[in-house]
């Protein structure tokens, strides 16, 4: 965690700035830095990471109830992250030979809801009203009820339905990757993956199973700016941003015995609000 300089970006900026040998040392302690770790992560900007680290009990205990699940789905989204991640720079022993080089953001709203909206919620294409305020303000994820929801259009056309067996929800994932692995780390992302199941008392025989749960929606990608990540090295290989809006399917029945009510209950009242 943290930040090194680009191998060679925005030395022009610094030198201007700083003396030669302050430049060297600077340059030297980041090299380092970068030689010892497999990839450049900070925390907050994982989802809920600064959410838990602030966390006020709701008055509402249902709220709180809510609270945790939503966050239990954001959990099991991250976990695939990072062990996508994991899988493409198992290889490698730093950030300087490493595939993916640095995981930016992991987010479920993109900054697209926003406090003090009259209770709304702002998705990718339509608003939908819920009995919740500000708490929406915050990065979690929200279920998918209709087309016409998400941080993007949707090519699957796959909602959360009873008729379906799933639930759907949506979220964006941005790295800096080696240009050359791009696809394979979509490949990655998108592949089965493994878990260890115990029951959900955690107390039956441990099985292992696999699931495939994420689908790439939206892909974008841009070159590295010199300013943004001078402070960061990535070696010499060429970088770019990658940004993915992906969805995430749940299978109603592998996870229904666990659901709280008062989510089911929500659900059903922003499913009449949405007209399904």
């Amino acid at each position: 965690m943290g930040g090194t300089r680009t191998s060679s970006r925005g030395i022009l900026g610094r030198s201007m700035m700083l003396g030669e040998l302050e430049f060297m040392i600077i340059d030297e302690i980041c090299r380092e830095r970068a030689k010892s770790i497999s990839v450049y992560v900070n925390p907050a900007d994982l989802s809920g990471y600064e959410f838990w680290a602030d966390y006020k009990l709701a008055i509402d205990p249902n709220e709180a109830i809510q609270d945790c699940w939503y966050f239990q789905l954001a959990y099991w989204v991250i976990e695939d992250i990072f062990d996508t991640v994991g899988a493409v720079n198992s290889d490698y022993d730093s950030v300087l030979t490493a595939p993916v080089k640095q995981l930016m953001q992991m987010s479920f709203n993109m900054g697209l809801r926003r406090p003090g909206a009259g209770g709304r919620i702002f998705t990718g294409r339509r608003q939908r009203k819920t009995s919740q305020t500000d708490r929406d303000a915050v990065d979690k994820p929200s279920y998918i009820l209709s087309t016409d929801e998400g941080l993007t259009e949707s090519c699957t056309g796959r909602v959360s339905s009873d008729d379906t067996g799933i639930d759907v929800i949506h979220f964006n994932v941005a790295v800096v990757i080696n240009i050359k692995s791009v696809l394979p780390f979509i490949q990655e992302l998108c592949s089965a993956k493994e878990h260890k199941f115990r029951g959900f008392s955690g107390n039956e025989q441990e099985q292992t199973f696999k699931h495939n749960q994420i689908t790439v929606l939206e892909t974008n990608f841009r070159s590295v700016e010199e300013d943004a990540y001078s402070l960061y090295d990535y070696g010499e290989d060429a970088v770019v941003e990658l940004n993915l809006i992906c969805e995430y399917i749940f299978n109603k029945k592998s996870y229904e015995e666990i659901k709280p009510e008062t989510v089911k209950k929500t659900l059903k009242a922003e499913e009449q609000t949405t007209g399904r």
